[in-house]
C-alpha cells in the first residue's frame, strides 16, 4: 500500500492550492480528483470569478487582502496570468439589509475602518461615471474600490497543477474515494473506486458538494442547500463600452432577491458575464436539481439586463449553469475536524462559489490545520465552532 504524508480530496482550485503548500513544506502528497482537474463541475466551475475586498465583515476583507498577495506569488512562480484588474463597483440602497454578500449599508464603514482607498458616489455620479447604466434607482448610491479583479478560471487551474507538480505532488484523476481510520494505527486508509488503497497520516477534504457523501460513515452531515444558477453572456451593441466588475444590492421582488452581478469583458468577445445571486431551484441534495431547466432564472436576468443597461442585446449569445453549496448559515466552512474524533483532517466545504478569491490563502491554511492542528489566520468566522450546521 502506498503510502503518503497527506492525502488531498478533491480538485477544484482550493485542493490544488492545499496540495501545493503541504508539499512546499516537504510532505509528500497526493491529490484525488474524481474527474480531470481543470475540468471542473462543481464549485470550480465556470470562465471566471471576482476578487475583492469590499466586504462588510472586516474578518473577509482582511483575508482578502492576504489572498490578494499570495495570488500575486502564484502568478510569479507559475508565469501565468490569472488576476485581469479593474475596479469594482458596487451599487444600492442602504435600506437592502442583510444578504448572502454582506450588508451593503456597513460596506463603506469597513472600508475606512480599514484605511482601504474607495470612492462613494451619489446615483447622479453613478450615472455620469458609469454611463452604460440606466434606470438606477434614485434611492441607489455607490461605492468604488479599483483594485478588484476578475479571476481566469482556467489559467488558475493551470498555474497551481503546474506550481503544485514542481513541488512533487502526485495525482490521481478520473477517480472517486472514501476513506477509514485505520484501527491499528493514527493513520487513514483511502479507497478507490479502482480497488486501489492508499495510507496517509493527514488528510484534507475540499470536496464541495460531495462532502456529506464523503463523511456519511462518520456521522458528520452539514445543513446544505443547493443552489441551481444560470450564468448568461450578453452581447454589447457598441465597442466602446466600458463596463466595470459590478454587484447590485436592490430591492427583493415577488420573483427573485434584488441580487445581481457581472464581469467586464476581459477576454475580449465583445460581451459580458451576468448572472442573479438568487435560485429559483434549490434542494436539500445536488443531484435534485433539474440544470436543464434554465429558463425561468434566465428570463429574470435577461428583464434585468434589458432594465439595466444601454447598447446591449437582451437576448444570451452563451449560457451556463452551475450550483452553489449553502451552508445553514451561508458562510462558508473552514476548519479541522479534531473535535468529531478526525485528526489530522481539514475541511473546506459550504463555499458557495465564494471561496475562488481566497484560493492560495486557504489552500495555506488547510495545510495549516492539517499539519499544524491550527492556523495563525483569523478564521474565528469560518469555523465549526458552536454554529448551527448539522442536520
Amino acid at each position: 500500500m502506498n503510502h503518503y504524508d497527506v492525502v488531498v480530496i478533491g480538485g477544484g482550485t482550493i485542493g490544488l492550492s492545499a496540495a501545493y503548500y503541504c508539499a512546499s513544506r516537504g510532505c509528500k502528497t497526493l491529490l484525488i480528483e474524481k474527474s480531470k482537474i481543470g475540468e471542473n463541475h462543481g464549485a470550480s466551475a465556470g470562465e471566471s470569478r471576482m476578487f475583492r475586498v469590499m466586504y462588510s465583515d472586516i474578518q473577509l476583507a482582511k483575508l482578502s487582502e492576504s489572498s490578494f498577495s499570495l495570488w500575486k506569488q502564484v502568478e510569479s512562480e507559475s508565469k501565468t496570468k490569472i488576476l485581469y484588474e479593474n475596479e469594482l463597483l458596487f451599487m444600492g440602497s442602504k435600506e437592502r439589509g442583510e444578504t448572502p454578500e454582506g450588508d451593503f449599508a456597513n460596506i463603506e464603514n469597513t472600508m475606512a475602518k480599514l484605511g482601504v482607498p474607495h470612492h462613494v458616489y451619489s446615483h447622479s455620479q453613478i450615472e455620469t461615471k458609469y454611463s452604460q447604466f440606466k434606470n438606477i434607482p434614485k434611492s441607489y448610491y455607490g461605492v468604488v474600490q479599483k483594485n478588484s479583479a476578475t479571476i481566469d478560471v482556467k489559467s488558475s487551474f493551470g498555474a497551481f497543477k503546474k506550481i503544485a507538480q514542481l513541488k512533487g505532488v502526485e495525482f490521481i484523476e478520473n477517480t472517486t474515494a472514501k476513506f477509514k481510520k485505520d484501527r491499528h494505527s493514527k493513520k487513514y486508509i483511502v479507497d478507490l473506486n479502482t480497488n486501489q488503497s492508499i495510507s496517509c497520516n493527514r488528510l484534507i477534504l475540499a470536496v464541495s458538494a460531495w462532502t456529506n457523501d464523503l463523511l456519511k460513515n462518520f456521522s458528520i452531515q452539514f445543513l446544505f442547500k443547493y443552489w441551481y444558477l444560470t450564468i448568461a453572456h450578453f452581447k454589447l451593441e457598441s465597442t466602446t463600452s466600458k463596463i466595470p466588475m459590478w454587484y447590485e444590492f436592490g430591492a427583493a421582488e415577488k420573483n427573485h432577491n434584488g441580487l445581481f452581478y457581472g464581469f467586464p469583458d476581459f477576454k475580449n468577445r465583445g460581451e459580458i458575464k451576468v448572472s442573479a445571486d438568487h435560485s429559483c431551484f434549490v434542494s436539500d441534495h445536488f443531484k435534485k436539481l433539474p440544470l436543464e431547466n434554465y429558463e425561468h432564472q434566465l428570463e429574470i436576468i435577461s428583464k434585468f439586463v434589458a432594465n439595466r443597461f444601454k447598447d446591449i442585446d437582451p437576448r444570451p449569445s452563451r449560457l451556463s449553469t452551475g450550483f452553489y453549496s449553502m451552508s445553514a448559515d451561508t458562510k462558508m466552512i473552514l476548519d479541522n475536524l479534531t473535535d468529531f474524533g478526525l485528526e489530522n483532517v481539514s475541511i473546506f466545504t459550504g463555499e458557495s462559489g465564494r471561496g475562488f478569491k481566497y484560493t492560495p490563502l486557504f489552500g495555506r491554511i488547510l495545510a495549516e490545520l492539517s499539519l499544524d492542528g491550527e492556523t495563525n489566520y483569523d478564521i474565528s468566522n469560518l469555523r465549526i465552532g458552536t454554529r448551527n450546521l448539522f442536520i
